[in-house]
């Protein structure tokens, strides 16, 4: 109380000496996580420590030090290329090749990293920005725990996503602050871009909600404490579920392989704290094939473990995150493991935990032990399942990264408010999302007409669906019917338009795709689908000049320049075809068309070696033995005539 007298005391006292300050926002209220330190200092401070508040920072050449440079450049067997880090000045830049059998340099690659994701705590994963605004992944990253490079998630086989895996809203939903710039744009059918003025980190509200209303009633006239607490959230005194939803925003996710659908009236960032989780997201659990349920462990299921506990459910809702994780402080591990091991002995009784236990050995290091996660294997994690474990050094053992067999999946939350025809809907979205199916798409189509259902997003999954397996004219009339039933937005005429190239109707194509240019003229797919149309109209220059924007635009867009390199091969500039080729394959290596085309194409301009070269290397980064043994002869035959 003496804290609230003197804070209230100095409150006045500026409020009768100051005009109160001008509190720059956006549309929602957010405002910069700096103002909140002008009344609390302590905790501002000390959360710039905590692994949340560096969970996204801008990359500089400074973060790549002695130790990181030591074991550089890196080196995939699987996929035959190397990796590296170098600093340029200022910037940090990524490097990728492979070597021929002279040890030479060849597909080679530079991307300047842009960000770094990751508190660092236990790795680092580096992005970059293209012209369009839109981000991707680099297939590296750094892991802190035994110091040492290797491949990001889902990056461990020969075929993986190179330099084309894109950042999307609902991964940067945990993954940094929400961008107070783009807080409209931020609906499914927009395009997964970022403004240039990123935030750093998570910061205060998005545990404590938007905080201009809390600022604005602090310096207000007829203000009390009351209504000062009242104007922005305290997680820790919210009912539970809605206090446990603030955490569970980010740390909960019941499975990787299968994401759950967002509520189809709520935008990516459209949470506040305060809300029930399940009223923005409905997440999904799965039935593995291979794999105990009650032994599945991956990197975000701190909440998703801690609720099969019996220490959780049994504790009449006091156990939660908060009781041993301070959010506003990083305590030494020291502190950490006293603070923890007291949490434990509030239930269970002291004299007990001293007669079966070592009093030098911590609660957490027997009942919460550290394992490694299935889903991003080089990572050691702290399984909040509090239990008995018998082999504790296995949990630690390597393993190998393995696709999960899904054999069942089903709402996470058991008491979702929702008849069967509704959970039907999501989780019928949710496979379709994860893994496309006509089967499921069938499923889904009979749920939504016997329910009419109220919203356009699966009937557009529906759609997407079908255009994935080719089936354009059960996609236009879906999408003509979604059209009439809900209106239009971008994503339906994009889908339209590609049902229409699918179909052969090149002039309704044609039309829709420049309608589509002129609302978004950085929409490098847009570019590249017409210029496909224009490809195979024959139009080559109108083609060529479509490419080469949707390159400009997305400059790890691989294909797009496969097309500049056919474009100027059908238009006999043999020159600049082999140009664009050898460009394609350095941003994809496993381009077996690029190669096709281009060693037939070396041999005939008289660079013999160079063909050969490039042929060696596809023989190493292609799987169609047949494919290769055919240029092979191909070649021959040149060599022949």
């Amino acid at each position: 109380m003496l804290k609230v007298a003197t804070f209230l005391l100095l409150y006045f006292f500026t409020c009768c000496t100051f005009a109160a300050p001008k509190v720059e926002a956006n549309l929602e209220g957010y405002v910069d996580d700096v103002l909140c330190a002008d009344c609390h200092k302590e905790q501002y401070e000390g959360f710039q420590h905590v692994g949340m508040s560096q969970s996204f920072t801008f990359a500089t050449s400074g973060w790549l030090n002695e130790e990181k440079r030591r074991t550089l450049p890196f080196y995939h067997a699987p996929s035959k290329r190397y990796y590296n880090l170098v600093s340029e000045g200022e910037a940090l830049v990524f490097q990728r090749y492979q070597l021929d059998e002279k040890k030479q340099k060849i597909n080679e690659i530079s991307v300047q990293v842009d960000y770094l994701l990751g508190s660092g705590n236990k790795a680092t994963s580096f992005l970059f920005r293209n012209e369009n605004d839109e981000l991707y992944l680099l297939p590296i990253n750094w892991y802190t725990d035994g110091a040492f490079w290797g491949m990001s998630p889902g990056y461990e086989s020969k075929h993986h996503y190179g330099l084309s895996r894109q950042v999307k809203r609902e991964c940067m939903f945990c993954h940094n602050a929400f961008p107070a710039e783009e807080m409209e744009v931020d609906k499914y059918w927009q395009r997964d871009t970022f403004p240039k003025a990123l935030k750093s980190g998570i910061g205060c509200q998005r545990c404590h909600g938007p905080g201009q209303a809390h600022i604005n009633q602090v310096y207000s006239e007829n203000t009390n404490l009351a209504a000062i607490q009242n104007s922005v959230v305290n997680p820790a005194k919210l009912p539970a579920s809605k206090r446990d939803s603030v955490c569970f925003q980010c740390h909960l996710l019941p499975s990787a392989s299968m994401i759950g659908m967002r509520n189809f009236s709520r935008t990516d960032y459209s949470f506040r704290p305060g809300e029930e989780l399940g009223s923005y997201l409905l997440h999904v659990d799965i039935v593995d094939e291979n794999m105990a349920q009650e032994e599945r462990f991956e990197i975000n299921h701190h909440a998703y473990r801690l609720a099969q506990s019996k220490c959780f459910n049994e504790s009449d809702s006091q156990l939660t995150c908060i009781s041993c994780h301070n959010p506003h402080k990083k305590p030494s591990e020291s502190e950490f493991i006293k603070h923890v091991d007291n949490q434990c002995l509030t239930c269970h009784q002291v004299e007990i935990a001293k007669e079966h236990h070592n009093s030098e050995v911590s609660c957490v290091s027997c009942h919460m032990p550290q394992r490694r996660t299935q889903d991003v294997i080089n990572v050691v994690m702290t399984d909040h399942k509090i239990g008995l474990f018998s082999d504790r050094n296995k949990l630690l053992e390597p393993l190998t990264r393995k696709t999960p067999s899904l054999i069942d999946m089903s709402l996470w939350d058991k008491k979702a408010d929702m008849d069967k025809m509704e959970k039907d809907v999501y989780k019928l979205t949710s496979i379709l999302q994860s893994t496309p199916s006509l089967k499921y798409a069938e499923y889904l189509k009979s749920r939504l007409q016997t329910s009419n259902y109220p919203h356009e997003r699966p009937y557009i999954i529906l759609a997407e669906t079908y255009l994935k397996f080719k089936n354009y004219r059960e996609a236009k009339a879906l999408l003509h019917f979604i059209r009439n039933k809900f209106g239009s937005n971008l994503r339906i005429e994009e889908l339209i338009a590609l049902s229409l190239i699918g179909l052969g109707e090149d002039k309704e194509a044609a039309e829709a795709l420049q309608w589509l240019l002129g609302v978004d003229s950085e929409n490098a797919d847009l570019h590249f689908n017409f210029g496909l149309l224009k490809y195979q109209q024959g139009a080559y220059p109108a083609a060529f000049e479509l490419f080469e924007k949707a390159y400009q635009l997305k400059q790890n867009f691989a294909n797009a320049v496969t097309y500049m390199a056919l474009v100027k091969e059908e238009l006999g500039e043999l020159k600049k075809a082999k140009h664009w080729f050898i460009r394609s394959l350095q941003i994809e290596p496993n381009n077996e068309r690029a190669y096709k085309h281009l060693i037939p194409l070396l041999y005939q301009s008289g660079y013999k070696n160079e063909a050969r070269r490039f042929l060696e290397l596809a023989t190493e980064n292609l799987d169609d033995v047949e494919a290769i043994a055919k240029m092979a002869a191909e070649l021959d035959d040149v060599a022949t005539n």
